[in-house]
């Protein structure tokens, strides 16, 4: 009698082992995921569309990083639903991911009032704007910037295949 307790003790204990190990995994899996999915920027992401507006600078233009970790371009997004603007980034665009690295590695927040967050991703820089920035923009506002932009000669688009 004693033994086939033991027995069915030790059969619980084995199957709840086996479902609290089968959970770990899982929860090892979707960190693991989590930590290496990075949405994937290229050239065809930096044009503007139906839930995005994209206002792209070289560093001519723009003037958001001075010295020698300037990006080569940078790039302001807009997202927004109807006439609203939900939210913004900026990209620092490198040659390399190299460049974008050691850029990273020193260009700190410290002066950067108008982001809430930065993150490498392969040769961008990409900053969170922080929400009084964009606000008070409407959709059609950074419509017409873009338009007096490309009327100007000032508005980067790269080559879309």
């Amino acid at each position: 009698m004693v033994e086939k307790r033991t027995k069915k003790r030790t059969g619980k204990w084995k199957a709840v082992l086996a479902v609290v190990a089968v959970v770990v995994v899982i929860i090892a899996i979707v960190v693991v995921a989590g930590f290496a999915w990075q949405e994937k920027y290229d050239d065809d992401y930096f044009v503007s569309d139906d839930e995005k507006l994209v206002i792209g600078m070289n560093d001519d233009i723009a003037s958001l990083e001075d010295g020698e970790y300037e990006p080569g371009v940078t790039y302001l997004v807009y997202y927004y639903n109807g006439d609203k603007i939900d939210s913004m980034k900026v990209f620092f665009a490198y040659d390399s991911k190299e460049s974008a690295a050691v850029a990273n590695e020193n260009i700190t927040m410290d002066e950067k009032g108008w982001a809430t967050n930065k993150k490498l991703n392969s040769k961008f820089i990409v900053f969170d704007v922080a929400e009084d920035q964009y606000d008070i923009l409407k959709t059609e506002d950074v419509r017409k910037i873009i338009e007096d932009m490309k009327i100007a000669g000032t508005l980067y688009e790269p080559d879309v295949k």
